[in-house]
């Protein structure tokens, strides 16, 4: 949970938009991964996330 609240800090920070879709990227994969930690979602379901 951590992880994911300090991806949003840098978020916030980034002024150029390629460094918001690194970022963006990055944020994804701690999500995916905190869901199959907890047992949430599989993770091909999480893929499907991307295209919104």
């Amino acid at each position: 949970m951590k992880a994911m609240q300090g991806m949003h800090v840098k978020m916030m920070n980034a002024k150029i938009p390629e460094d918001r879709s690194n970022l963006m990227a990055e944020h994804m994969k701690i999500m995916q991964d905190g869901m199959v930690m907890m047992g949430g979602l599989p993770s091909a379901d999480i893929g499907d996330m991307k295209g919104m």
